[in-house]
């Protein structure tokens, strides 16, 4: 399933109308947010991880979203079970982000 884009309008609905969601918040400025597009479409499409919603949020446009990642360093991403945050951190590398995944997994 490909990456549905959210806002702070809809992110909390998103959250808890599916079991198993990520989250990457980022900025369009932020070079490693475009350097981990690429994996992060393609772990979408990945059939391991069909039963996860992947959500991407634009946090220069949703000012809730930046309020909730504060002065971390983007891309940051939380991972949601069952409406509840489970973890939450800045991943810089498809690995991170693999790792994350498989929490849900």
């Amino acid at each position: 399933m490909p990456v549905k884009e959210a806002t702070d309008y809809d992110l909390r609905q998103l959250i808890f109308a599916h079991p198993f969601v990520i989250v990457k918040f980022l900025d369009e400025s932020c070079t490693f947010c475009k350097l981990l597009a690429p994996p992060y479409e393609k772990f979408s499409n990945n059939t391991k991880y069909k039963h996860i919603l992947f959500l991407k949020i634009d946090s220069g446009e949703n000012p809730i979203a930046k309020k909730e990642i504060g002065n971390n360093d983007m891309p940051f991403f939380n991972i949601y079970k069952v409406g509840r945050l489970i973890e939450c951190g800045s991943f810089k590398t498809e690995e991170g982000v693999k790792e994350l995944l498989d929490k849900l997994s």
